[in-house]
């Protein structure tokens, strides 16, 4: 792979990982009161799948770039500068990047594969669960809705700490549990 090459390599890694980790965050923070919202539950949905399949991506683009600095590593890889010229000291931290380079495309890309890899995992338990809690709402009638909302805001007040869709997703185990519904 030529250097062009691996360095869009790395920045479109980069970038989507960056992305994907946005992508992949929990939905409906704080105290939320649109979980109750379909539309708003659909569109989390699809943020959510996004993100799964944007930290695939990002995690087999990091690969590519793993094997990438493997290669350089068994090969031999020659830094094409000299390490001991220095003008000044200026410039001396991109002369070590340059040096070892293939030692930070290991490290580096592995740690971003291996962050990608949560994000997917995240992603796919939130999508997952809150596919789950959508199936659940969309079941209940309007009675049952309104007694939904009514516990929701009484389990937000005693628990501070919470964020809209951990709350939902505990109070429906909850009535579920319990079979008021």
């Amino acid at each position: 792979m030529s250097l062009t090459v691996g360095g869009w390599l790395g920045l479109i890694s980069f970038v989507v990982w960056i992305i994907s980790g946005l992508a992949s965050l929990p939905p409906f923070g704080a105290r939320d009161e649109s979980i109750f919202d379909e539309r708003r539950r659909f569109k989390a949905i699809s943020e959510l799948k996004l993100g799964e399949r944007l930290s695939f991506a990002s995690s087999l683009l990091s690969m590519t770039l793993v094997a990438q600095g493997l290669h350089l590593a068994m090969v031999g890889y020659q830094s094409p500068f000299d390490i001991n010229s220095r003008a000044g000291g200026k410039g001396t931290i991109v002369l070590l990047f340059i040096y070892y380079l293939p030692y930070f495309l290991i490290i580096g890309y592995g740690f971003i594969m291996c962050l990608s890899i949560i994000c997917f995992r995240d992603a796919r338990e939130y999508s997952d669960k809150l596919i789950n809690l959508d199936r659940f709402l969309r079941g209940l009638g309007e009675r049952e809705m309104s007694a939904f909302k009514r516990g929701f805001h009484v389990w937000l007040e005693k628990d501070i700490d919470s964020t809209a869709f951990t709350v939902s997703l505990g109070l429906k185990e909850w009535v579920q549990r319990h079979g008021i519904f």
